[in-house]
């Protein structure tokens, strides 16, 4: 099954790359069909996948929104199975960790913070400690949407997201995160807003 749907995959690509070489379709229709090969192969969540000892319940709609989450991703196009991590979860805060198939077939570890119900799997930076920094920013904001083009890395910056967001009471943010390292050689994370461009202004 994993071999028929890479099989797939690699002819839709080939064939929608034709099209574009070819110049037979405009901007608009790109972005539609880009569309349409982000999301083609996502199956809808199946809840039987997903289980909870019988002593921890409590976390019946917790689980099942951040294996919402996880399919949200870009990358996982199917989840095949989610769970509480009891290893890295504190009475404070819920961690779940699910198995997602990927386009190529294979399968990879997403981790959703049970409290923000964002991914803990980023890109990889030079030192661990910016994530932490990361996510004690961020763990008040709702909806976050990180984008797959973040700001180049400029300076002494060791790495940067930029992410879409909510305030707990629903008013929109644009956010770029930092991280940096101090004096002292520890991770430092600020988050300032990201100043948007309309279309309009870029010709300006």
């Amino acid at each position: 099954m994993r071999f028929m749907l890479s099989r797939y995959t690699l002819v839709f690509f080939m064939f929608y790359a034709g099209l574009l070489r070819a110049g037979d379709i405009s901007a608009d229709e790109r972005v539609s069909q880009s569309n349409v090969l982000t999301s083609f192969a996502k199956k809808p969540l199946d809840e039987t996948r997903l289980w909870l000892p019988a002593s921890y319940n409590k976390y019946s709609l917790a689980l099942l929104k951040a294996a919402t989450s996880a399919l949200a991703r870009p990358r996982c196009l199917e989840v095949k199975r989610g769970t509480l991590d009891l290893s890295q979860s504190t009475p404070e805060r819920a961690i779940f960790r699910f198995l997602c198939l990927q386009v190529d077939g294979q399968t990879y570890a997403e981790v959703i913070d049970g409290n923000s119900f964002t991914s803990l799997v980023f890109e990889p930076t030079k030192t661990p400690a910016c994530y932490e920094r990361l996510l004690t920013k961020i763990q008040s904001m709702h909806d976050l949407v990180w984008l797959v083009e973040s700001g180049s890395i400029v300076g002494d910056q060791i790495a940067r997201w930029d992410f879409d967001a909510k305030t707990p009471g629903g008013d929109p943010l644009n956010f770029k995160a930092v991280c940096s390292l101090d004096k002292n050689g520890d991770a430092v994370v600020k988050l300032s807003p990201r100043f948007l461009v309309h279309p309009s202004d870029a010709n300006d």
